[in-house]
């Protein structure tokens, strides 16, 4: 009787090793992604389609980072089964980057603000992990093997909780708390409310009965293009316009190379204000609120220099 070639099985192997290769990369880049945004990372880096779901900006924050996380852990310790949900993964940010690409996105917001990243540049990285993952036919190359299941679960837990033990978002009790981490802005969301009761006012480097309780208050940023263009429409003590109080939101990385936004001096119709450094604040510049006797009466975020007027 002729004995088995062995042939299949020496060539097997290096495919196998291979396959488990490219899966293994696609997973830690997943996973380093996913870290970047739980350690460095706001909502503000979310893509706008996916902040405009109906669910709370926090939980959406916590669960895009958990699911990342729990993807890049099956990718790693169980590859076999792993690279499904590592390939579909691939495919929806390659989805979410072709509407950034073609709403002429800056960053993608991929790592978080510290490291910003054309939409184009990572399109072509998560696609060509994508086309390799693929072309290393990982449903046919790959062994069954993986990790004993109770350390799937464990990374599995592990992925649900540290986004919820890392929770960077700052606190909105007294003054003075919360320094560090993320606030959200939801500027729609404080009409009918009292403007000291809001996030906002907790934050102000001023007191916020200091300030006028009747008017138009201007959120921005002093490298915020569009923050400029706002300010260049005003016109502060105009027949037409209201007490003016504009509240820049100061950033740690603020400095006189990098500001293009002037605004109006302040004089009798405009006072300024600051919402204080070491937060991150999770608002589209410029942003408006109107007041009446301290109640927010209106409130919009991200406003175009072509509403203005």
């Amino acid at each position: 009787m002729t004995p088995p070639d062995p042939t299949p099985d020496l060539q097997v192997a290096p495919a196998c090793r291979r396959t488990l290769g490219v899966v293994s990369l696609a997973a830690l880049w997943i996973l380093f992604g996913a870290s970047m945004k739980l350690l460095l990372g706001t909502p503000a880096d979310l893509p706008a389609a996916v902040r405009g779901l109906p669910l709370d900006l926090g939980v959406l924050w916590k669960g895009a980072i958990a699911i990342e996380l729990a993807v890049a852990s099956l990718g790693l310790l169980r590859p076999r089964i792993g690279w499904m949900p590592v390939a579909a993964l691939l495919f929806v940010f390659e989805w979410i980057l072709a509407g950034q690409i073609a709403s002429g996105a800056a960053s993608c917001g991929c790592f978080g603000p510290t490291i910003p990243i054309p939409p184009l540049a990572m399109a072509t990285v998560d696609g060509a992990l994508l086309l390799v993952l693929l072309l290393a036919r990982p449903w046919k190359n790959l062994t069954p093997c993986s990790a004993p299941l109770w350390m799937v679960g464990a990374a599995l837990v592990l992925s649900g909780t540290l986004p919820l033990i890392l929770d960077r978002e700052a606190t909105h009790g007294e003054k003075g708390d919360g320094q560090g981490g993320w606030v959200e802005l939801d500027l729609e969301g404080m009409v009918g409310q009292n403007i000291w009761d809001t996030p906002l006012a907790n934050h102000l480097e001023q007191d916020v009965y200091s300030l006028p309780m009747d008017g138009l208050w201007v959120l921005w940023r002093q490298d915020c293009e569009h923050c400029a263009a706002h300010f260049d429409r005003l016109d502060p003590g105009g027949p037409d316009t209201p007490m003016l109080i504009l509240v820049q939101l100061r950033q740690d990385h603020d400095t006189e190379a990098n500001r293009i936004a002037y605004p109006p001096a302040a004089g009798p119709s405009v006072v300024h204000a600051t919402l204080r450094a070491g937060v991150d604040y999770v608002v589209t510049t410029p942003g408006e609120l109107v007041l009446s006797e301290g109640v927010v009466t209106a409130g919009r975020e991200g406003v175009d220099a072509s509403d203005d007027g």
